[in-house]
């Protein structure tokens, strides 16, 4: 399994396109998704013009670089690489020729409350090493788990994850009903960890991997046992460079292709006429196209940009205080890039964030040091700091966000100053931050979810999340994290994919 081969188009091989069939296409959003699906298009002959509110592309893969500090935006880890490698390759590409990756390991380690840790590691030897240190017995339970795990991925990965269903009957087949079966996804992550593990701190470590995607791990899908298996087993990596790496990347390719990029201008609205989309508007100028593809967060794009509401009611996934500090002095008790800090209460803290839709001042956060993997992020001697403490989405909630954020902020800096520097504060030299209003505004997220705005419940996965194309408007397509397969870099390049796979067999 380990070992298996990917079919993947030879480099510079492309899909052979008739000059009739070229059409005018406008992407809305440069998102890694919109990225994606704009060079696709391109790829297949057609004319591509993308439009971006924001100056820069890469949506929350972007960075941020200020005095020397580097800093991933929002996404930070790099999984399911064979997805990447294959979006390269049906652009005519190779991804070792863009992206110069770095495996990470431990893929992460997890720091509990009574002073004790445990690294994350894909060396087997090591990882029998750190699960015994809590409980005997506990490591062969462990590798059961992480085989398990991983036979969920490559189960699911064709059946489910890649396939685009657009019919019902499609997804609800007697051989889906079996595989749903199979990967666990009637069953709830963690009542899957704890049948394996006795101690409460084993449980946080093998079942936190749903928080990445903003889901909670008491009503998260049994199948998101394989995040971990996939951080251990297949591997976590980081590109040199930062995350958007990957972003610069794809819109290379894509100014190759010939899409044309305008930054710095929003769309108003999508234009339809009768029962297509006509164009866009953007900044009082019209812009006429045979076909709209939306990378924007749909449930805002349905409400804002096409004026119609959802008739359906979608829950949200949760929303987070975001800190991005740049530190005079590097943290010496801090070891690996990617850091997941357990608050005393597990289960007590996630129903704040997730079933309460609050927040809590003593929570659980993630810190991410990438100079530990890439040591250009941070100057020499000095650390760049990313840390996010999840929190309830602000839609329709109207609390005190800023003091919200300092409550977090003085939180994060007296569990980090545990590390190794206790005058953390007074070494930070560049602060920026973000709360759940400011990335609902910055990024048109609904209820400023950074993860995703909707969260991966039974109920929104598959057939049941929103659909890559508007029921009634058969020329508007959409792409992103909102829309199937769901969140998460790997699964919108598979989404990006699958809406250009559907552009041409029903546009031709």
């Amino acid at each position: 399994a380990l070992s298996r081969r990917i079919d993947i188009l030879p480099r510079n091989e492309g899909v052979l396109v008739h000059v009739a069939s070229r059409k005018k296409m406008i992407v809305i959003g440069a998102g890694l998704g919109g990225l994606a699906v704009a060079a696709l298009l391109a790829k297949r002959g057609h004319a591509v013009a993308l439009f971006e509110k924001n100056d820069v592309v890469g949506g929350r893969c972007a960075t941020i670089m200020q005095k020397g500090f580097r800093f991933d935006l929002g996404a930070t880890l790099f999984l399911m690489h064979d997805t990447f490698r294959r979006t390269f390759a049906e652009l005519g590409e190779r991804m070792e020729d863009h992206l110069d990756l770095i495996r990470v390991d431990p893929a992460s380690a997890v720091h509990f409350h009574d002073g004790t840790s445990i690294d994350m590691t894909g060396d087997m030897c090591r990882l029998r090493e750190e699960t015994e240190r809590f409980e005997k017995g506990s490591f062969e339970k462990a590798f059961s788990y992480l085989r398990s795990g991983y036979s969920c991925y490559l189960d699911a990965l064709d059946s489910l994850i890649s396939r685009d269903f657009r019919h019902w009957y499609q997804f609800f087949t007697p051989k889906n009903m079996a595989l749903f079966l199979r990967v666990k996804a009637l069953s709830y992550h963690y009542r899957i960890v704890a049948r394996n593990f006795r101690d409460e701190r084993l449980r946080a470590a093998f079942s936190y991997h749903a928080l990445y995607v903003g889901c909670n791990p008491f009503g998260a899908p049994g199948m998101y046992s394989m995040l971990p298996a996939l951080e251990m087993i297949e591997g976590l990596y980081y590109p040199k460079g930062g995350m958007v790496s990957i972003a610069d990347a794809l819109h290379a390719i894509g100014k190759k292709l010939g899409v044309r990029y305008h930054l710095s201008a929003p769309v108003d609205s999508i234009m339809t006429d009768g029962s297509r989309a006509a164009g866009v508007s953007v900044q009082g100028r019209t812009h006429s196209a045979d076909a709209v593809v939306v990378n924007a967060d749909a449930p805002y794009a349905y409400e804002h940009l096409l004026g119609e509401p959802l008739k359906r009611r979608f829950s949200l996934s949760c929303s987070a205080y975001t800190f991005y500090w740049g530190v005079n002095k590097r943290l010496g008790g801090i070891r690996h890039q990617h850091n997941v800090i357990v608050s005393k209460d597990y289960k007590r803290e996630l129903d704040t964030v997730f079933n309460k839709n609050s927040f809590s001042e003593h929570g659980h956060f993630y810190a991410n040091f990438p100079s530990r993997t890439d040591a250009n992020a941070a100057p020499r001697g000095k650390d760049s700091i990313m840390v996010i403490v999840p929190c309830g989405h602000c839609a329709g909630s109207e609390r005190d966000w800023k003091a919200e954020q300092a409550s977090a902020r003085s939180w994060v800096l007296d569990r980090l100053s545990s590390f190794g520097v206790p005058d953390l504060k007074k070494r930070i030299v560049h602060e920026l931050a973000f709360t759940p209003k400011e990335w609902e505004s910055r990024m048109n997220l609904t209820g400023g979810a950074v993860f995703g705005s909707l969260d991966h419940s039974l109920l929104q996965m598959g057939y049941f999340r929103m659909p890559n194309r508007h029921p009634k408007r058969r020329n508007l397509f959409f792409v992103g994290g909102s829309i199937a397969p769901g969140s998460g870099l790997p699964m919108v390049l598979v989404g990006a994919r699958l809406t250009a796979d559907r552009i041409a067999d029903e546009m031709g």
